[in-house]
């Protein structure tokens, strides 16, 4: 008898595990299948946005966005990607007024689920220094490319082409604000990383 009620304990607890692997397994499918469907819309995005779509660019993006809020959640890494990449082409327009409160919600997701220090989070520093720097608002612009270098050179390293590419900027911010002596500072180590990029290119040929 005692047999009998352990066998159907056994069997019952076999079953329920069964039962529930099954269960966490469709879950992870959809969950996959979800970021799946996300991924094939923001890549339609910005192959539109390469053609010069813009029009059917900005459709694709904000039902990218929608999704992802609806299906992914509001604080993800997809989520403010698409955030991101919404912002950029209202951005790249010229439609400031637009990109700007996207960027900053795409920021304030990416510290929070990536951390301060993630090269996300550093690339829409970059973006939202390039827009208030359009804008005019110099000290800003200037808080924002230093927070995202620091997080690219500890990433990438001193001398990787992102970093160029900050520096660049941050000197041409410097020239605006008739601060040419730290402008000039920054564009010799811009020159330097260009020059052992090409060192490094012909290195390895």
């Amino acid at each position: 008898m005692f047999m009998k009620k352990l066998l159907a304990i056994l069997l019952t607890l076999f079953l329920f595990s069964s039962v529930y692997a099954t269960v966490n397994s469709v879950k992870i499918q959809q969950k996959v299948n979800i970021h799946q469907q996300w991924q094939t819309l923001h890549q339609q995005v910005v192959m539109l946005y390469e053609q010069g779509v813009y029009r059917e660019a900005v459709e694709h993006a904000i039902k990218s966005l929608q999704f992802a809020r609806e299906n992914i959640g509001e604080k993800h890494p997809n989520t403010a990607s698409s955030l991101n990449t919404l912002a950029f082409i209202y951005h790249t327009f010229g439609d400031y007024q637009k990109a700007e409160p996207l960027y900053r919600s795409a920021l304030s997701i990416r510290i929070d689920t990536l951390g301060e220090n993630h090269l996300d989070v550093a690339r829409t520093q970059t973006n939202l220094a390039l827009l208030t720097n359009h804008l005019r608002r110099f000290n800003e612009a200037e808080l924002l490319y230093k927070r995202a270098l620091i997080s690219v050179e500890q990433n990438l390293g001193l001398f990787h082409a992102d970093v160029a590419v900050i520096l660049e900027n941050l000197s041409l911010l410097y020239k605006d604000t008739n601060r040419q002596q730290l402008s000039n500072k920054l564009h010799r180590r811009v020159f330097e990383i260009r020059v052992m990029q090409e060192k490094n290119k012909k290195e390895k040929l």
